[in-house]
This record gives structure tokens, sequence and C-alpha cells, in this order.
């Protein structure tokens, strides 16, 4: 099975990047990137993109080609809240934080699907 290597990402850069399969693939945008971590698994990317470019449903899982494995709808209309701002692995799943109005929450995802496994304040 072909995995992910090399991936880079710097905080506040606005550029993402890995191989796969030999081949380079990078996500550019305008603004800094959020948050971006590989899957454990090493068959994708989780991103967090900027949301000056593409709004509240900014959270995103790549395939290891860099093709959208799936997007992330916000949990609530507006205006409860503004947008997904990080992801990344706590305890060993997959989760994504959401800036919601007055509070935070996290959601644990399959990483395969995007399901929601479980949510709860995070702070």
């Amino acid at each position: 099975m072909t995995t992910i290597t090399d991936f880079k990402w710097v905080y506040d850069s606005p550029a993402v990047s890995w191989f796969y399969d030999g081949r380079l693939v990078n996500k550019t945008y305008r603004f800094p990137v959020r948050s971006a971590v590989p899957l454990k698994d090493g068959t994708g990317i989780a991103i967090v993109e900027p949301f000056e470019e593409k709004g509240r449903e900014n959270a995103v899982v790549f395939n290891g080609d860099g093709t959208e494995r799936f997007r992330l709808k916000f949990p609530l209309p507006e205006p409860y809240g503004n947008c997904y701002d990080q992801i990344y692995y706590v305890e060993d799943k997959l989760t994504a934080f959401a800036n919601l109005r007055g509070n935070d929450f996290a959601y644990e995802l399959d990483q395969r699907t995007g399901a929601v496994l479980k949510s709860y304040e995070s702070r």
C-alpha cells in the first residue's frame, strides 16, 4: 500500500505538501492554512483551510493523491459559529474543532468517511 511521505506544513504558511506514489502533491492557498496533519494510516492529509477562502466548511481530508475524500459540514447554521479552527489527533482519534458562539466544540471523526463519532465541548 502506498503511503504519504515528506509531509511539510509550517504554521502560518499557505502551503501544504507531501509525496505520494513518487509524485509531489501541493495544496496552496492565498491565506495561511489553520491546521494540517497527516492521517495516522498514511493514506491522506487533514487540513483546516483558510476561512477567508473556503468559508464555514473549511475542514477537509484529502486522499494521498490530492483528491478530496470528504469535507466536513459546519454543525450549526449561521450565526451560531464561525468555522473550523484546528484538526489533529486526540487520544488516537482524528478530531476537528469548531469555533461556535461562546464555546469551542470537538468532533471525533471516522477518517475514512468523515462521519462524526462523538462531539463534546472542548473548553
